[in-house]
């Protein structure tokens, strides 16, 4: 589980699929037997059931509990609960009775009971034995049932290349899926593909249909009432709750398309003024686009600079395209910004736009500080809706809060944003998204303002941020409500030291911040003046609280990035190289990147220490490859170093095969943070490089692989150790030597 220490594992895509495969249950620390073998009493555990879908646990420790252990709570779908292949729901650090909500939206893969037990851990992670086993009445369950498609029912123009995308509410049995559909006409090239069909969770819950399908043609595709979800529960096509009926749409498809898109929508538009500093640019199209054809044909200027921005782009329910650019870095203060739209962005027809751009003027703040609060990866769970006793009105089968990638604001380091549907049952309705961990372990920089992206379609409904008010005279504190009047992306602050920005709700409010500390708790919202019963769907963005100030950006300075040597490596071998690289301004936050320039090497960036990556040229490439590597700023303008060294890929890396197995001192020595190992190796060998402190602990294994023969030279960074001194051991074969060398920071 090292690698999920680093900081950044969870903003890469690994982190999405394996967080629904190998990391797709919650595990425990393995024991310290060898510290500790006691074994502590188990505890005792109660059921009571609130409601047909909601229970509560209370998980008692042992008398002789007096301080914190680890509970670990079990489920199954049968009584057999044990230790080792149990599903673990929720460990809990605790040395006092508490519970455990056990709710269930009709969604589960069981259609009778389940089965809970507990056990106790001590702080060695020795486990106790099983507490008795409590468990539910038989559950309510829904049939699987059609959430969405894409295109909509009776959609017309489809393009003929369109991908059909179909949402169902409950895992579905693909097997039975395929038997049961039917597309009349009979179309071509017939291609069923599902979302994450390995996932462990959340697995095959929406099919791709793709086909040759013909212009000027409808087309009706129907699921029959035999087709079924994961526990044989037979569709609902009329979602009266009653499985057993087919469920059917169709749509039609276009004409040939000889017309290019079209920008129909941006924001900020032209000419506007006054736009933040760290806003994106929402731009929505006619049509849908090649998303392939949008790469390196946006470009952002200002001054002298130009940048390619990170970007989004997604198909709306309205079969148009919509996208989200944004640089990494913030705009210039009261500057022009424009976004160009270079020419060749085509449709799905290959029509390809003209050029275009827009410009606006920014603000006359700046930035000099964020503190996030939620960026939505996962960290902290948001409830649905209906979770809440406060909601009234809202549907609580078709309403929901999830994280999603498709929708967010680009530019920023994460790949996720919330996406909360209400679907209202009345006009006056209000709902709130609540989020108890934040509740219970945010705690809010009160000298700043609090901010969060929020994306909007204008359809006039309102929402609000609530706070936890902790040791004051309220239990909460609201800001305004906003009404959401704009569509795509918009920065909404609320500023908690203007009183006039300040809400009330049901008496439990002040409208000041008297408390000793502040966490947030949720989003609320409530419908607007027009159709209130309309559904909503609304996207939330890096939630955060900031500062901000008149005035303008200083001027922001390059990166440095010092010269790497040329190195050589094997066909089918690797070798670790250590960028070394700074930037004068010290609160740049600064991203390399390493491109090899043929694809036959491949490059990985690790995570620490900084600026350490991996080259790995395949088995059958022989020949001199140039390695370039970038650094940029996310300063205004995003400025850049780049240096180029070669990488030889052959088996004979040198001439001259060194004599004897010899290591050589570091250099420098003492040195900070990185110096440079050299040894030669008469022959090819297993060698294995570790570092040890003074009380011989291993501290780091810098290379553990096969070596040519050779003369080599290794960078070792010790950024992540203090001052002192350390020793490093390689060992070649039989030969092994020790040198001392000094670490001054």
């Amino acid at each position: 589980f090292q690698f999920f220490a680093y900081t950044n594992w969870k903003d890469s895509p690994y982190a999405l699929q394996s967080s629904h495969t190998v990391f797709a249950q919650k595990t425990k620390h393995p024991s310290y037997a060898f510290l500790n073998s006691d074994v502590p009493a188990a505890p005792t555990v109660n059921m009571v059931k609130n409601t047909d879908s909601s229970y509560t646990m209370t998980i008692t420790p042992d008398a002789g509990v007096t301080d914190p252990q680890w509970f670990v709570i079990y489920r199954k779908n049968t009584s057999s609960i044990d230790v080792d292949s149990s599903e673990i729901v929720k460990i809990v650090y605790a040395d006092s009775a508490f519970t455990y909500d056990v709710n269930f939206d009709g969604l589960q893969l069981t259609n009778t009971k389940y089965y809970y037990a507990a056990s106790m851990c001590s702080r060695y992670w020795i486990e106790s034995a099983l507490s008795a086993v409590v468990n539910t009445d038989n559950l309510p369950i829904l049939p699987p049932q059609v959430t969405a498609h894409d295109p909509a029912a009776n959609a017309t123009e489809v393009p003929n290349n369109q991908v059909v995308r179909v949402e169902f509410n409950k895992n579905m049995n693909a097997a039975s899926l395929a038997d049961n559909l039917t597309i009349s006409p009979t179309p071509a090239n017939l291609s069923l593909q599902w979302d994450n069909p390995t996932w462990l969770k959340d697995d095959h819950l929406i099919l791709n249909i793709s086909a040759s399908w013909e212009f000027n043609t409808t087309y009706t595709i129907t699921f029959g009432e035999l087709t079924k979800d994961q526990i044989d529960l037979q569709l609902d096509g009329n979602k009266d709750g009653t499985g057993g009926d087919a469920y059917s749409f169709s749509f039609t498809i276009s004409g040939a398309d000889e017309e290019p898109p079209i920008v129909t929508y941006t924001y900020p538009a032209q000419s506007d003024f006054d736009i933040d500093t760290d806003l994106p640019v929402t731009l929505i199209f006619n049509e849908r686009l090649d998303y392939s054809t949008l790469a390196n044909r946006l470009k952002f200027y200002y001054g002298n600079t130009s940048i390619t921005p990170s970007y989004t782009a997604f198909t709306g329910e309205d079969d148009r395209s919509y996208v989200n650019v944004k640089p990494r870095s913030y705009y210039p203060s009261n500057d022009v910004v424009t976004l160009e739209l270079l020419a060749g962005i085509t449709d799905t027809a290959g029509n390809a736009m003209e050029s275009q751009s827009i410009s606006f003027t920014t603000d006359s703040s700046m930035y000099l500080g964020r503190k996030m609060i939620d960026n939505f990866t996962g960290t902290y769970e948001w409830k649905t809706p209906t979770y809440s006793g406060s909601t009234v009105g809202i549907n609580s089968t078709s309403s929901s809060s999830t994280l999603q990638s498709t929708n967010r604001v680009s530019g920023m380091s994460d790949i996720k944003a919330l996406k909360i549907v209400l679907v209202p049952t009345q006009a006056e309705w209000f709902a709130r998204v609540h989020n108890a961990d934040l509740k219970t372990y945010s705690n809010l920089d009160t000298s700043m303002i609090l901010q969060a992206y929020v994306y909007g379609n204008g359809s006039g409904y309102k929402f609000r941020f609530s706070l936890s008010e902790r040791e004051g005279a309220n239990s909460f504190e609201v800001s305004t409500w906003y009404t959401v009047d704009w569509t795509g992306w918009q920065l909404v602050e609320w500023d908690i030291h203007d009183p006039a920005q300040f809400g009330e709700w049901g008496g439990m409010t002040g409208g000041t911040l008297d408390g000793t500390s502040y966490g947030f708790e949720s989003i609320q919202f409530a419908p607007g003046t027009e159709d209130p019963e309309a559904p909503v769907t609304v996207y939330v963005d890096q939630l955060r609280m900031a500062t901000k100030i008149e005035g303008c950006y200083p001027e922001n300075h390059p990166p440095v990035i010092e010269a790497l040597a040329d190195t050589f490596v094997a066909p089918g071998g690797y070798v670790y190289c250590y960028a070394v690289y700074s930037d004068p301004d010290s609160l740049d936050v600064l991203t390399m990147k390493v491109i090899p320039d043929t694809s036959a090497i491949a490059s990985y960036i690790s995570s620490t220490p900084v600026g350490k990556f991996k080259l790995k040229p395949s088995a059958e490439y022989i020949g001199n490859s140039i390695i370039i590597v970038t650094v940029t700023d996310n300063g205004v303008g995003e400025l850049a170093d780049t240096m180029y060294f070669n990488l030889n890929v052959s088996n004979s890396s040198i001439t001259d095969i060194p004599e004897s197995f010899t290591v050589f001192p570091n250099y420098p020595n003492p040195f900070n943070p990185v110096t440079t190992l050299r040894f030669d190796l008469p022959t090819s060998d297993q060698v294995r490089i570790e570092i040890f402190n003074t009380r011989g602990q291993q501290v780091a294994v810098i290379a553990d692989r096969h070596f040519e023969a050779g003369s080599w030279n290794l960078n070792f960074d010790a950024s992540f150790l203090s001052s002192g001194v350390y020793f490093y051991k390689i060992t070649a074969g039989e030969h092994v030597a020790v040198n001392r060398m000094t670490l001054l920071k």
